[in-house]
């Protein structure tokens, strides 16, 4: 039975607050994935447009030992990238883990594969992702991208096993 109890003059529903707490988180962890879904199609895609859209104002972006701060810097960094590799990729996000903070805010850590064609050759990679994303409303904007690329070579190659690559 639910609890009730008087305030201001209207009735509240005690056991409510947990359920829209529990609910909040659901639909954030909800909005977080398709976010980084529409993320990896928009890379695969090069639209910067997209990709922008995908970002909040006070966004920050790792890579490396590299950092980006703010709007304008991180839609650079994705411009240059696209210049300095045009090549064709196939991204794949797996092992999606949400986890919600509180006040609209979750962290998605990810891991992701990729596959680029060029002209004689094969790549493939894979590294993780860790993202911070604002939720309003249902929809989410990237408050922190986070990348980590653990390796990137040709197919044809292989790949030697290291602590790095695992």
């Amino acid at each position: 039975m639910a609890i009730l109890r008087q305030t201001g003059g209207s009735r509240t529903n005690q056991a409510n607050h947990g359920i829209e707490e529990r609910l909040a988180a659901l639909e954030g962890a909800e909005a977080a994935r398709i976010l980084l879904a529409n993320y990896a199609a928009a890379v695969d895609a090069q639209d910067l447009t997209a990709i922008s859209s995908q970002l909040d104002r006070t966004v920050a972006l790792s890579a490396g030992e590299m950092t980006v701060e703010g709007y304008d810097s991180v839609v650079d960094f994705f411009q240059s990238a696209f210049a300095a590799d045009p090549s064709r990729k196939s991204h794949f996000v797996t092992n999606m883990t949400p986890r919600w903070l509180g006040d609209g805010t979750v962290h998605i850590d990810a891991y992701f594969l990729w596959t680029a064609g060029e002209e004689s050759k094969s790549i493939i990679g894979w590294g993780t992702y860790s993202m911070r994303v604002k939720v309003k409303d249902g929809c989410g904007k990237f408050t922190k991208i986070g990348l980590t690329i653990r390796h990137m070579g040709e197919i044809g190659e292989g790949w030697k096993l290291t602590s790095e690559s695992v």
